[in-house]
């Protein structure tokens, strides 16, 4: 850092040409003719420390947060709209329904996708997810423990499955029951369910921007159905965004039917 005689002399000079020191920022950072100036790549080398001061300082800390507030929510809503879009493949309409299109959907390609076209809102999710860090670490103790001494270690198991409750669902399953296998550990299967919690989480935030954008939706109000859910059920997940209505997953096991029946017509034609 510069010294207060330092700082002082720049100070004056400013003052002595009427330049303010935001302008002077603002000019070497926006004014192409001054890129290649050293003190441009140093203000950005140190961009990080900068933003942390105009964060730490008691008079710019509030609107240091909000600036950064906004822009993220910014940020944030145009990647969910970018993953709304009907080319990323995620728009299911039920009177369209197919065969085809429920055994082609799984979670891990969705949630791969996900990943790869919003990665800062993906990240964002795993981190609200597993927010306690001490919880985390110490369920990563645990994990670790039990898998270095196999069946010895067995006093903490009860206490992992406190942790991790659900522990028998987990992504294979929730989108292809005939690859249905559990992970090799505690630390896969936690990793396994956050994801499907992300895919979930990211689905209904697609869905409340574009209605149309309902694949997971979709095929979770057609497996409701085929577990004779009561409709209240359905209805209510629909409107936590979970599920579609009960009206659409009727269009939807219509259409299949439809489209068996043709299947088997079809096939008995060929017998003719």
């Amino acid at each position: 850092l510069a010294t207060l005689n330092q700082l002082r002399e720049v100070i004056q000079s400013l003052e002595t040409h009427n330049v303010t020191v935001s302008g002077f920022v603002l000019s070497l950072l926006c004014d192409n003719r001054l890129q290649e100036q050293p003190c441009v790549q140093n203000l950005i080398d140190q961009m990080d420390e900068i933003l942390l001061a105009f964060y730490e300082h008691p008079k710019s800390s509030k609107s240091t947060l909000a600036w950064a507030n906004d822009l993220v929510k910014s940020r944030y809503a145009e990647s969910v709209r970018e993953l709304a879009k009907k080319e990323n493949g995620w728009h299911f309409g039920a009177l369209r329904a197919s065969a085809k299109k429920l055994q082609e959907f799984r979670i891990e390609d969705m949630a791969q996708k996900m990943e790869d076209l919003a990665p800062e809102l993906w990240d964002l999710l795993g981190l609200m997810l597993s927010a306690d860090k001490r919880q985390t670490e110490r369920i990563a103790k645990r994990t670790k423990s039990q898998e270095t001494d196999g069946d010895q270690v067995m006093g903490n198991v009860e206490d992992e499955e406190e942790d991790i409750r659900v522990d028998d669902v987990n992504i294979e399953e929730a989108s292809n029951l005939n690859r249905s296998r559990n992970p090799h550990s505690l630390a896969e299967r936690r990793e396994a369910l956050v994801t499907i919690k992300k895919v979930v989480i990211i689905s209904i935030m697609m869905q409340g921007t574009n209605q149309k954008c309902n694949a997971l939706e979709s095929v979770f109000g057609i497996f409701l159905h085929s577990c004779n859910t009561p409709q209240k059920v359905i209805d209510a997940l629909a409107h936590m965004g979970i599920t579609i209505s009960c009206h659409a997953v009727h269009d939807a096991i219509h259409s299949l039917s439809l489209e068996t029946y043709e299947t088997l017509r079809n096939m008995g034609q060929t017998l003719l």
